[in-house]
């Protein structure tokens, strides 16, 4: 199979991934009117083909977006919704999730950088209407000292979510996860469950028809490395499998997981090498809620940073790994790479390296539609080249439209 790519002029590429078909990037189409934006939630309602929802940090605000589009690639961006903290929030990053039609929820901590028993987790479940978004009131996940959040959706089970976070308890900083059914705007948790006997950090979570999938880094033993767990989900009641190592190098490099929405006893997980930053993942095999992994398979020889992978659903044994390349230089058409990669029993043959045009600040946010007639395309938001604005592009893949 051969991969080309050749710039068919501003905005637009063309790449063969597949015999006979092409990849083109869309119109680019800005978020909002100011530079700089802090976006740090994203993601699409695989129940309507083509569209979703932005929301980032301003000032003491978050500011939020729902986005539709047409089948020929053109964005529609509705009124900025907004919701006022106050100063003093964190905004972690993965923090808006769709959990059913129109409908999705956004996490954040409250009184961030407070660091008391009124710095917690907290939730908010968002409808939508056209492209105006209402906003449910508020959910303290945790009433006492906490960091890190990390909130995901059930990505096949309606009114299913999952929160992540780190919380002081019992004399350390432990990684613990709750899980919430939701009944209109209102979410209810159970109990916390957790992760790390002493102190930790979280990563990532995946979440799909009641698995759930979670990375996290283990402070134990001073080795700090990154493990991941597997998990079933049901309601609002989580049942642990096994702590597994991915990656057992001291201090090893975040680990980024993903559950193939074609198999669910299949994942992967993608970090950088400690020692040269090499993008590098391995494929988990899920057995109940064990884990075991092959070996490590190195995607490109460079130095990079964010390296995650996506699945797209419409290909089942197509992924797509994006990172941001660290020696692109300002000649280079994008610091945002990918590359297309082809699962074959327990390797991954890789396509060439491509560029996403106009990416000044590298890899960003990056989804693809899981909706049954756009499950070839996918939606990514990155910094442009010329001001630093936020903005948003589709990518068609497989030439579908």
């Amino acid at each position: 199979m051969s991969f080309g790519y050749r710039v068919l002029g501003f905005g637009q590429s063309e790449i063969s991934l597949f015999p006979q078909e092409n990849f083109s990037l869309s119109a680019e189409t800005l978020i909002d009117g100011n530079n700089n934006l802090d976006v740090f939630g994203f993601d699409l309602d695989r129940h309507n083909r083509g569209k979703g929802a932005i929301c980032w940090r301003d000032g003491g605000n978050i500011r939020i977006k729902v986005f539709t589009s047409s089948t020929g690639n053109a964005i529609t961006l509705g009124s900025t919704q907004t919701i006022a903290l106050g100063a003093n929030f964190r905004n972690d990053a993965d923090n808006l999730a769709y959990i059913g039609s129109d409908k999705f929820v956004i996490g954040y901590i409250k009184n961030g950088d407070s660091q008391n028993n009124s710095t917690n987790p907290c939730v908010r479940i968002c409808t939508v209407s056209g492209t105006t978004v209402s906003v449910g009131s508020e959910t303290v996940v945790r009433g006492s000292y906490s960091n890190g959040m990390i909130t995901c959706g059930d990505e096949e089970v309606d009114d299913r979510l999952c929160v992540m976070y780190t919380t002081y308890h019992n004399s350390a900083y432990r990684v613990m996860v709750q899980a919430a059914t939701v009944s209109g705007t209102t979410p209810s948790f159970g109990s916390m469950t957790e992760l790390t006997s002493d102190n930790g950090n979280a990563h990532s979570q995946s979440y799909r028809n009641g698995r759930l999938m979670i990375a996290y880094k283990d402070h134990y033993g001073a080795n700090f490395s990154t493990v991941v767990r597997a998990c079933s989900v049901s309601g609002s009641s989580i049942t642990l499998g096994s702590q597994t190592s991915y990656d057992s190098t001291q201090h090893a490099k975040n680990g980024y997981v993903r559950v193939n929405p074609n198999n669910t006893n299949e994942a992967i997980v993608a970090n950088q090498n400690k020692s040269n930053n090499k993008p590098q993942l391995k494929i988990a095999t899920l057995s109940s809620n064990s884990v075991s992994f092959g070996s490590f398979i190195t995607v490109d020889d460079k130095n990079v940073e964010t390296h995650k992978v996506r699945w797209n659903k419409l290909f089942e044994d197509k992924i797509v790994s994006i990172y941001t390349d660290e020696d692109a230089t300002a000649s280079d058409p994008g610091r945002a790479k990918f590359k297309v990669g082809t699962i074959d029993g327990s390797s991954i043959n890789y396509g060439d390296e491509i560029s996403l045009l106009g990416s000044n600040a590298g890899a960003q946010l990056f989804e693809f539609d899981a909706h049954a007639d756009g499950a070839d395309k996918f939606f990514y938001i990155y910094k442009t080249d010329s001001d630093n604005y936020s903005a948003i592009r589709i990518g068609q893949m497989g030439g579908r439209s």
